[in-house]
């Protein structure tokens, strides 16, 4: 079975997809982990036994009218990256 964990961009996202991910690499499943791209996770993923990918993508709440129009193209450009 393969498994797809998308989690990133705070620690608080990352590091339970990562948890999750090298129990199911441990168990023998193929695993691909799926970022945003982060400094955090270039540092935390460096040498892990899967595959690592990024999608573009940002948050939308709390931005200002171009912060928020800036969000919404990263969504389009990361469905498109899916």
């Amino acid at each position: 079975m393969r498994w797809v964990i998308a989690g990133g961009g705070t620690g608080g996202h990352l590091f339970p997809a990562l948890a999750l991910a090298e129990a199911l690499a441990a168990r023998g499943r193929a695993v691909l982990l799926l970022g945003c791209g982060r400094r955090v996770e270039a540092l935390a993923l460096a040498g892990v036994p899967f595959p690592v990918a990024t999608i573009s993508g940002e948050g939308f709440l709390g931005r200002g009218l171009w912060g928020k129009a800036r969000s919404l193209v990263r969504l389009f450009w990361g469905v498109l990256q899916a």
